[in-house]
């Protein structure tokens, strides 16, 4: 994962229907992603000197993030529908900035 949290999170809000910024934030976005690299991390998947391509299971990252979404009850605000519609950004993030293959 070579691009920044930051940008990321910033480019799907404002690539978010109107109707979804008025219940995210960009904080919000930044904390389910923050969850996904959490994800990444516990699978071992963040290691730069790995070239070969990963599959990812999206489920997977998808029922994890929920969990701790829950578990953690930070932002409990946060819908599973919502949390589809970040992790879909983000990929089509990815896609367009060379990280992911379509």
């Amino acid at each position: 994962m070579d691009f920044q949290i930051d940008n990321t999170a910033k480019w799907i809000f404002d690539h978010l229907a109107d109707e979804d910024k008025k219940s995210l934030s960009v904080e919000d976005i930044d904390y389910v992603l923050d969850l996904m690299c959490d994800f990444y991390e516990k699978m071992g998947l963040l290691d730069d000197e790995k070239e070969e391509e990963i599959d990812i299971n999206e489920e997977e990252i998808f029922l994890f993030i929920c969990a701790l979404i829950k578990k953690e009850n930070i932002a409990p605000h946060i819908t599973n529908e919502q949390v589809q519609l970040i992790l879909d950004k983000e990929y089509e993030y990815g896609v367009k900035n060379g990280v992911y293959n379509s």
